[in-house]
């Protein structure tokens, strides 16, 4: 029970591998959601009318802006469980001294 107890009033700290398989979970969900949630706004947006008539450019640039978003929002899931993982290590040498 304190063990719980520590770990709820921040005395102990979620371990790196929780932190590891966090990051691979959003490392795919997160492509997956964006991918939905911007073939959403392309249902949204875009007329029928549109894509008759521009049918390969509008697939074309969605794909494009898709693969842009997809690499900024890796770099910065990336970027953001690196900082956690290196706040947690510089904690514990402090603590430890």
């Amino acid at each position: 029970m304190q063990t719980f107890y520590d770990f709820l009033s921040f005395k102990t700290f979620i371990s790196l591998e929780v932190f590891i398989v966090l990051y691979y979970l959003g490392a795919v969900g997160v492509p997956l959601v964006g991918w939905m949630l911007a073939s959403w706004l392309k249902k949204k947006f875009c007329t029928s009318e549109d894509e008759k008539k521009n049918k390969g450019k509008i697939q074309t640039k969605f794909i494009l802006i898709f693969l842009a978003v997809f690499i900024l929002m890796e770099l910065f899931w990336r970027v953001m469980f690196e900082f956690f993982i290196a706040y947690f290590q510089m904690r514990d040498v402090l603590v430890g001294m």
